[in-house]
């Protein structure tokens, strides 16, 4: 079978999903329809241009198409983690002594746009950082609420 007829199928498939968790909806069967929505994107994933499958794939990694809440906060712990490594070794300037803040409360208060600490004893590095989580941090914990509500409300 060629990739071209792969696709055709994985699209017809994709479809065939779709109506089944539309039915499990109108039906008020969530969990049912989350695991329709689940094959669903799995077939897009499989038959659509090469761009949206590279962005369903990050989906698929980061969240399992935002229904695996405990994927994506372990994303979360290792954006902080990281983060907080990163920060403590190459964020700060020299010239600031040992007494310059936690740097996982400056984490944690750049994931939620909340500093309290004084931006100019960062390095450019530093800099560098609070941008990634600003930009990061909201998108994975965003992500990591809505798959905990999703399985609450089933």
């Amino acid at each position: 079978m060629s990739k071209k007829e792969e696709r055709v199928k994985a699209k017809h498939f994709a479809q065939l999903y779709r109506d089944l968790r539309k039915d499990r909806e109108d039906a008020k069967n969530e969990p049912g329809a989350a695991d329709f929505y689940y094959g669903e994107m799995e077939m897009h994933r499989r038959s659509d241009s090469w761009g949206t499958r590279r962005l369903l794939n990050a989906y698929w990694a980061v969240s399992g198409y935002g229904l695996r809440p405990l994927r994506s906060f372990i994303r979360l712990l290792v954006v902080v983690c990281g983060a907080t490594l990163v920060l403590n070794a190459f964020g700060f300037q020299d010239s600031v002594d040992s007494s310059r803040g936690n740097p996982f409360l400056f984490v944690v208060g750049s994931l939620v746009n909340v500093t309290t600490f004084d931006t100019e004893v960062l390095t450019t590095t530093g800099q560098g950082i609070r941008v990634v989580l600003r930009l990061v941090g909201p998108v994975l914990l965003g992500l990591t609420v809505f798959a905990v509500r999703g399985r609450v409300k089933r």
